[in-house]
């Protein structure tokens, strides 16, 4: 609906998609890695309601709003006597998504694995050495992590009597820690897509504003 192969180049590239071959099923794969990323992403941070009303506004363009255009492709706004920058769902001109992050992170674990009787195994390639995917799909997964949540924090650390999260926070000078109980913690002009909606969430009235759902974990050069 929103990214197709054209955004698999440059860092993000993927070999073989437009090319048709007897045994070579990569475009139809990564197609499927596409529908699937788009509607369990968006669904998920939108809220159910919200992602049915864009779905069904986005495929018909002539009643496309501005303030589903301001997310799809990206706007600068005020928030508390500040100017923040939304880049867009889809930067069109560079070919870039963190949508197409995450579908090129799932894709390539995916294909550095073939199932076999023993179960999944690492691929055999049939010329070279095959060299390690980690760096490259772990970059494109903290890509999609910043891009999405960045702003809201990843689970929390504990809870409170009550019952409601709460996260441990360092202070600014860096000598001691605090707690949080918001999760929200702003620390850039340039907003993920979820720091964009909650600032502007009277824009977005079927948001779901449970934002204490929202949130993922960095990983490291070792996938972890």
């Amino acid at each position: 609906m929103l990214v197709d192969n054209t955004y698999f180049q440059g860092k993000r590239f993927i070999p073989n998609i437009n090319e048709p071959e007897v045994n070579n099923r990569t475009g139809d794969d990564l197609q499927s890695f596409i529908d699937s990323v788009e509607k369990n992403v968006l669904s998920y941070c939108f809220g159910l309601e919200m992602w049915k009303d864009f779905k069904e506004k986005y495929n018909d363009q002539s009643t496309f709003p501005d303030n589903y255009k301001n997310l799809v492709e990206g706007t600068s706004y005020e928030f508390e006597e500040k100017t923040y920058y939304w880049s867009g769902i889809l930067e069109v001109e560079l070919k870039r998504s963190f949508l197409a992050d995450l579908v090129y992170y799932n894709f390539k674990i995916h294909q550095n694995s073939q199932a076999s009787e023993f179960g999944e195994v690492s691929a055999d390639t049939k010329v070279g050495n095959k060299a390690s995917i980690t760096p490259k799909v772990i970059e494109a997964y903290n890509s999609f992590i910043t891009k999405c949540f960045g702003g809201f924090r990843g689970f929390a650390d504990g809870l409170t009597l009550e019952g409601n999260p709460v996260w441990v926070v360092s202070n600014r000078l860096g000598n001691g820690i605090g707690l949080d109980y918001y999760g929200i913690n702003r620390q850039s002009k340039d907003v993920s897509m979820m720091q964009f909606l909650f600032d502007n969430k009277a824009d977005y009235p079927l948001l779901d504003l449970d934002y204490r759902r929202y949130g993922g974990e960095r990983k490291n050069q070792f996938g972890i």
